[in-house]
């Protein structure tokens, strides 16, 4: 009260000024067309001969080449967490997983346990099961004989790598994109300055924390912060931050740049959504057409779509061999990985910040 009158003041949140810095001739990193070509070839022949392979029963031990059926269960910190998971692994002359090595040397119904650390991750895991069968694999001489067995549309060796080829290049196109894209996308955060008040972060902040404990993952993160609320907080605002940049940065360029999705191109997305919907394509275009809200999210997808297209058209692309430079990320880590992944894939009670850091394999 000043002077018997009452007096209420409101704290408003502005939008955090921003501005943007050049986003033109960005410099990225992208794959070899010619070099993953090759690549792709002699890894796609490779395991069509490994699928191929004939298996028999083995009486001695596993050892590199060899295949094996092993069940097995999963500790972590003592806890089980995944019980009598059934798995059949090739073991590779460049073998580097646990499981695996743990393999190597043993014969049918040997039991193998050891334990295991993630990266960024404080947890032990217990592995421990036992081999059920190891299977020879004879792998078949790769001819015009092989080729008839496997693709009966086929003649030759050369007909196969030629078909073999052309898939690779369309492949190996769309990963170029994806390597692009997530390279701008990481570099957003750093094409805008932001001015922000510590009040409106604070804000920002509090309704992060507060929709965390909404959807009940509010304990998660802070214990993979080590139940310190000061750490959370900062990989919060970081991210907050990171995010608040990246979605003023394209909302700015689009309308510096005159930007614009048409209803047509919305009603476009139909097709591909239709098969995630498991409706018609008809179907589709009516839920797009009932519902603003698909609508508005279908037009910040597409418009996200064509900064990045914009600003990877405006870059300065240099084309390197995924080999020789570590900085350009490929989809080869990730099919490395695949086979590992299984191990602790649908686990029904590993919580959400537990998935991340079990995908994190070293």
């Amino acid at each position: 009260w000043e002077n018997d009158k009452l007096v209420v003041n409101v704290q408003l949140h502005r939008q955090p000024e921003i501005e943007l810095k050049d986003y033109i001739g960005l410099k990225l990193k992208t794959i070899s067309t010619a070099d993953s070509v090759e690549k792709f070839i002699e890894n796609r022949i490779k395991e069509l001969r490994d699928q191929n392979a004939l298996l028999e029963p083995k009486e001695g031990p596993a050892e590199v080449g060899d295949m094996v059926k092993l069940i097995y269960s999963i500790e972590k910190d003592g806890k089980l967490i995944s019980e009598n998971k059934e798995q059949e692994i090739s073991i590779t002359d460049d073998e580097f997983r646990p499981i695996a090595k743990n393999a190597i040397g043993k014969k049918a119904n040997e039991e193998f346990d050891f334990e295991r650390e993630f990266s960024d991750s404080k947890n032990k895991y217990r592995y421990f099961g036992k081999i059920q069968e190891v299977l020879k694999k004879t792998i078949p001489e790769l001819n015009d004989e092989f080729v008839k067995t496997i693709e009966p549309q086929l003649n030759t060796l050369e007909e196969l790598n030629t078909k073999i080829r052309n898939e690779g290049i369309k492949q190996i196109e769309e990963w170029k994109e994806n390597i692009l894209r997530n390279q701008v996308n990481a570099k957003l955060p750093e094409l805008i300055d932001l001015k922000i008040s510590p009040e409106t972060m604070d804000m920002y902040l509090a309704t992060a924390i507060n929709n965390m404990k909404k959807d009940k993952v509010y304990e998660q993160y802070l214990q993979q912060a080590d139940g310190d609320f000061e750490k959370l907080s900062k990989e919060l605002r970081e991210s907050i931050i990171n995010e608040i940049k990246s979605s003023r940065f394209i909302e700015e360029v689009s309308k510096k740049e005159n930007l614009e999705v048409t209803d047509e191109e919305i009603m476009e997305m139909a097709e591909p959504l239709s098969k995630n919907w498991g409706v018609s394509v008809d179907r589709a275009k009516k839920m797009i057409e009932a519902k603003e809200e698909i609508k508005d999210e279908l037009k910040g997808s597409l418009i996200n779509k064509k900064v990045l297209e914009l600003i990877i058209e405006k870059a300065e692309i240099e084309e390197t061999s995924s080999e020789n430079d570590e900085s350009v990320e490929t989809t080869d880590k990730d099919n490395e990985t695949k086979e590992e992944n299984v191990e602790v894939k649908n686990e029904s009670d590993t919580k959400k910040g537990e998935d991340k850091e079990e995908n994190k394999k070293d």
